[in-house]
Formats: C-alpha cells, structure tokens, sequence
C-alpha cells in the first residue's frame, strides 16, 4: 500500500491495473465495510494505526482478482474483530475458486488445510 495515498485511492489504483471490473470495485467496497474501514476510507494511509494499516494492506489483497493470493503473517496487528472478518473472508475467497496461502505463527484457528514446518522441515500436514 502506498501510505500518502487514502485507503479508497490505494483500492481503486490496485483494481485498475488488474483491468478490475465495476462489479469488482462493489465487492471491493464491501471488503471495506466488512473490515471497518469505511468511515477512513478517504484518510491518507500513513495517518492510520498499524492495525489499520494492515486491514486496508489485506482488503486491497484481496480485492484484486488474482487465482492465487499470498497473506504473509495477515493476523499480526489485528484486534479480535478484525481476525473475525478475516476467518470469514477466507472461506468466501476459495469458494470462488481461488487458492489462498497464509503463512502465519498463530495456529489459532486454520482455514482449509494446514502445513506445519519446522526449520524446513515438514511436520503436520491435515
């Protein structure tokens, strides 16, 4: 995300070079209300709380119509609310086809199937 930017500005540049759709850009507000971000949705990024922050860094993610997503470490600096929106985000995502990858120290709740690595090595997987 680019912090002098607002969080709708941020949005609306990364669903245009994606060739992003109107009904995209819909569903894109959508994830912002989902995550409580529409009453800063025109605040410049780099006036906002780290867990802000990462929220609007998640939605412009996952707004994007991309196959296959990458969340590096997507819970750190979220408050419980937001780790909520994030749980019920998932599933709506690969239900529509797309793969999702989380990589995360906090096993608190796995959507989908789980790896386990430990120093490269391969120690659960279900």
């Amino acid at each position: 995300i680019y912090p002098e930017l607002t969080i709708r500005q941020n949005l609306r540049f990364r669903l245009g070079l994606y060739g992003a759709d109107r009904c995209k850009s819909d569903a894109a507000l959508a994830l912002l209300e989902g995550f409580g971000l529409a009453e800063h949705a025109h605040e410049r990024v780099a006036a906002l709380s780290l867990g802000t922050q990462k929220k609007c860094a998640i939605v412009c993610a996952c707004a994007i119509p991309a196959d296959f997503l990458v969340l590096d470490e997507p819970l750190n600096a979220l408050d419980r609310e937001a780790r909520a929106a994030f749980y019920e985000l998932v599933p709506r995502l690969t239900s529509g086809g797309r793969t999702v990858l989380c990589i995360s120290h906090s096993f608190e709740r796995a959507a989908g199937r789980r790896i386990v690595l430990t120093r490269g090595a391969l120690v659960d997987a279900s």
